[in-house]
């Protein structure tokens, strides 16, 4: 019956038009056959209701992921206005969240672009040469000009030790840099930060506070290498899983940040609002040149225009929640986790403007090249 039903879908089955193959079957025949036509018709409309359901899902979620600074900067307010309703987000919350993100970008990984850029690494070593050598000299220079607290000057330069951050990918893909060099560098300084973070602490700070190197480096691997290490796995061997709850990762990372941040800012209210303006000046001053000083790098050493748009935001945005559970789990004073979460906010914000000038600079550039191909009626090549 099956077999039929397919034949008559051509509709000229060995000579037969379809309505006499229809007609030459017995009464029962013609029940089965609209009855499994109907059956696939179900199935194919329940298909289609499905693939339209998940697709405005993955729409309406990557809209929501597109406003992280907005998400960062409300839940910091939420911090600071009602404390008390995000106390509680502490302690192990904390790691196991940012552990949960660090999965997230481990099932995201694209392992084959990260293998086939190990040919040819040059690109990847010097933006990540550029993270771990201009984000801690600012950061030290930024907080001893400012004569920032103990705490604070400790704070500053742990997350500018830190690696790129995750929603440095985010901010690539909007203004037209190279995404895959960005995931690649990212995915590079995290494995690095293990070793780096607590090895520039011992060597910057080391004098002015006690740095535990050894535990720092285990604390990092724990929250970044093995739930990385796990994400690629299941990446291999479940594949099928990882397809159905990967559209979820980006928003669910977005929230954890967003979580972290408001926890550290409700714990640390009432010294953020006395002596935060001039933490708040030093982070931004922080990020500002980063942004800066990594494009530079990228031109000073040849790169495209593309490429060093990637390697100022890499070095413009840190993965400050990683700087923030680091600050909870290593130093006594709250207060040192407080710029992890100043910058969280700030380098969203402002990475988010950054994007948002380059792309309209490209398409200023575009209309300005239209207009002129329309003048002189020869292609012009952007």
């Amino acid at each position: 019956m099956t077999a039929f039903i397919g034949s008559l879908g051509s509709r000229n089955c060995v000579g037969v038009s379809y309505r006499n193959g229809v007609k030459k079957l017995s009464y029962a025949g013609r029940f089965q056959y609209h009855r499994e036509i109907k059956r696939v018709r179900c199935c194919v409309e329940g298909e289609i209701e499905k693939r339209d359901f998940m697709r405005t899902t993955a729409q309406a979620l990557d809209h929501a992921t597109n406003l992280f600074p907005l998400w960062v900067f409300s839940s910091a307010m939420v911090g600071v206005a009602a404390p008390q309703t995000i106390l509680w987000f502490q302690g192990g919350w904390v790691f196991w969240t940012l552990s949960l993100i660090m999965l997230g970008m481990g099932l995201t990984l694209p392992v084959d672009e990260f293998v086939e850029a190990l040919k040819t690494p040059q690109k990847v070593i010097l933006g990540a040469a550029a993270q771990f050598a201009i984000m801690p000299f600012l950061g030290l220079t930024i907080a001893n000009g400012l004569q920032l607290p103990t705490p604070y000057l400790l704070g500053l330069v742990l997350v500018s030790t830190c690696p790129g951050g995750t929603a440095s990918n985010l901010v690539c893909l909007l203004c037209g840099a190279n995404v895959s060099l960005s995931v690649l560098m990212t995915t590079a300084t995290t494995l690095l930060s293990v070793f780096m973070t607590p090895f520039l602490l011992k060597v910057l700070v080391g004098q002015v506070v006690p740095i535990n190197a050894a535990a720092l480096m285990l604390s990092t691997a724990q929250i970044v290498f093995l739930p990385l290490v796990v994400g690629v796995f299941m990446q291999r061997f479940i594949p099928k899983l990882v397809k159905a709850v990967e559209v979820f990762l980006p928003f669910s990372s977005v929230l954890g940040v967003s979580a972290i941040c408001s926890s550290i800012v409700a714990m640390n209210r009432d010294m953020l609002l006395t002596s935060g303006p001039k933490l708040l000046f030093g982070v931004i001053l922080l990020h500002l040149f980063g942004f800066l000083l990594g494009y530079l790098f990228g031109r000073t050493a040849g790169f495209t225009e593309k490429d060093s748009r990637t390697v100022s935001i890499e070095v413009g945005m840190q993965n400050s929640g990683l700087g923030a559970v680091l600050a909870q789990l290593h130093f006594a004073n709250p207060l040192t986790s407080v710029p992890s979460a100043i910058s969280a906010t700030t380098h969203s914000i402002l990475g988010s403007t950054l994007s948002a000038f380059w792309r309209l600079a490209d398409r200023r550039k575009q209309k300005l090249a239209e207009e002129r191909e329309n003048r002189s009626g020869v292609p012009t090549t952007t």
